[in-house]
Parts: C-alpha cells; structure tokens; sequence
C-alpha cells in the first residue's frame, strides 16, 4: 500500500499479515462450522518517498567508459520502461544533450547508474568537460518520469530533480595507466561462455576502439560479469602505460591512483 492508502495515517510503515475470518453463534452444531478464516496474507504498508542518499559517484573526477551513479535511500523501481528520465549536458560551446535513448542505463537495487553509448557521443568531446546530469522529471521522457521506490511512492517533485555535476579526467594514454569499468550492452553472454578467450578479445577491441588505441596490447580484462539474463556485458579493465624506455608506468593497484591527477 503507497501513499494514500486506505488505512490512512491509522497504522506505521511496515510489513503485515492479513486474514479474513467470519464467527457465527454458536447455536449448538458440531464444531468447527461456527466459522471460516481465509489464508493468510503478506502485505506492506511503505508511505516514505525515496531520496537521494550521499553523493552521486564516482567522487572524484570520472573516467572515459566508467558507470555515473546515484544511489537513494530505499530500493527503486526498475521496471521498464523506466519511469524516470535522465538528461545529460556537455559544457561546452555545443551545449550537446543527451538522454535515456543515448545512455546505458542501470538501474538495480537502491542504484541507478549510466554511461554514454558508444555510439551516442565521440570520446573526444568528453575528456575534460564538465557535463551536468538531471535526473526525475525531465520532461524528454514519455509517461510520468519520476524516480520510485519498489512500492509506488515518487520522489517529491516540489524539490526538484536530482542535479549534479562531472568532470571527465584529462586522461593521456599515451604515458599513463588507469582502470574502470565497462558496459556493452545487447550482447548474448552467459555465466558458461563469459571467461572464453572470444569473449574477452571482443571487449579489449571495443575499449580500444572507444578510448582510441590502435591496438589491445595495453589493455587487460580483470573482471566480467553477465547481467540481465545474458543482454549486458560489465567489465573491469585495466589500460597499462606503455612501454618507453625509462618511462614504463606501472598501473597501480588503487584505482583512486589511476583516476586522479594523470596529468
């Protein structure tokens, strides 16, 4: 039961037991006929609208390919088609906006993250811009484009959309390391097939493509993760420095290290 439900303020937030029985008079029958008690019933009453809960992350600034995240106070709904809208724009000159059709995005649990598509965007006009994320109500998504939590209640629109800003690091590959994750999506993966050799080379060539390296000699798959049922594939990768005499830059394991200050 949402907001407004029919117990009114009478009962707290919580999750109850429902049973319906009928008692007649007792008028001398035999017993166990006097009354009837239907199966027992699970339900939830949740009035609380979900907020935003910390900072949106990653904290510092955000890698090329690496997922943009909030996380809220409660479990959100993630059915889709996703009732809330997401708007990305880059500060710059261009003013480019984005939306949900030009995004990745996940939601899960008390998440809902993105990334650009790689087909959405040129790598190029991401590094060191600042971009600023919308997300709620922002008025380029069909239906009623609100962020809410698994039981109905929205977030409260008299204040505002959730808004923030991201800078992309001045990344340069050609003398540093760094390390982040990576979503393709409408693939067919599975829990069996996902370690196969095909597999990984098939992500190191789209992360090379998508960050601009002519070849995969640098790059390292270190984790993968089927999600959805076998449509997106999620990698952690690692991009080494490249070998150049005495300025061989190894990766560091913190990848607070690999993300800041790489210029």
């Amino acid at each position: 039961v949402g907001e407004g439900g029919f117990l009114g303020d009478s009962v707290s937030d919580g999750t109850y037991e429902v049973v319906a029985e009928t008692s007649c008079t007792d008028l001398g029958g035999p017993p166990g006929i006097s009354g009837y008690q239907e199966d027992i019933l699970v339900g939830v009453i949740d009035r609380t609208r979900p907020e935003q809960y910390g900072r949106a992350q990653p904290l510092r600034e955000v890698m090329v390919g690496e997922e943009i995240a909030v996380v809220f106070s409660e479990a959100i709904s993630c059915e889709q088609p996703y009732s809330f809208g997401i708007q990305v724009t880059i500060d710059d000159d261009n003013q480019q906006v984005f939306n949900n059709a030009d995004l990745h995005v996940h939601c899960e649990g008390r998440k809902i993250g993105f990334q650009f598509k790689q087909i959405s965007v040129d790598v190029r006009d991401l590094v060191g811009k600042q971009i600023k994320v919308e997300i709620g109500n922002t008025g380029n998504h069909d239906g009623e484009s609100n962020i809410k939590d698994v039981n109905g209640n929205a977030m409260d629109l008299s204040r505002g959309n959730i808004e923030f800003f991201k800078t992309f690091a001045k990344l340069d590959l050609s003398r540093a390391s760094t390390e982040f994750k990576f979503t393709m999506e409408d693939t067919k993966c599975s829990h069996e097939n996902i370690l196969g050799n095909a597999t990984i080379t098939s992500v190191e060539t789209e992360i090379a493509s998508m960050i601009g390296l002519t070849g995969t000699d640098r790059i390292s798959v270190i984790e993968l993760e089927c999600l959805h049922n076998g449509g997106t594939l999620e990698a952690l990768a690692r991009v080494s420095a490249p070998l150049n005499g005495n300025r061989n830059l190894k990766a560091s394991q913190r990848r607070e290290d690999n993300a800041v200050d790489l210029f």
